[in-house]
């Protein structure tokens, strides 16, 4: 799961500056698969948290694939959240969740139920790995 910026030109309903991107934008919010294409995603108005919103663009992607095999979620530190950790729990997710900006120096921490045999999951098993391509998206192995 990620969210990114669009930047808008003009006045067009919903965008709004966001400090961060340092632009008037939507901030839209994805989820991806194993393979990077867009599950599910929800445009949002260019001011709010890149974690608003999560559950109703999660859900249904759990829902679709929760029957089919055992789930992982990958996020940036924003998905990082006492929140989305119980859902995880809850619904026996494994999850990820980068510590890029917090103070553990920019390492995956593996949060939950992930397998020591997937690299994919830590950047510590893996240290060629960015956060870049570690950013968010539902792994099924």
């Amino acid at each position: 799961m990620d969210s990114s910026e669009s930047p808008t030109y003009g006045e067009h309903e919903g965008s709004a500056y966001n400090g961060h991107f340092g632009c008037t934008c939507y901030h839209p919010l994805f989820v991806f698969n194993q393979l990077g294409d867009v599950e599910r995603c929800a445009l949002h108005p260019g001011n709010v948290h890149s974690v608003d919103g999560w559950r109703t663009v999660v859900e249904p992607v759990v829902a679709r694939y929760r029957e089919v095999r055992r789930l992982y979620f990958r996020g940036d530190a924003a998905f990082a959240n006492p929140d989305i950790s119980e859902f995880h729990e809850a619904e026996r997710i494994g999850y990820a969740a980068s510590t890029a900006h917090c103070e553990l120096g920019g390492r995956f921490t593996v949060a939950q139920d992930a397998p020591k045999s997937d690299p994919r999951l830590t950047s510590d098993r893996n240290p060629g790995m960015s956060a870049k391509d570690a950013r968010g998206a539902i792994l099924a192995p």
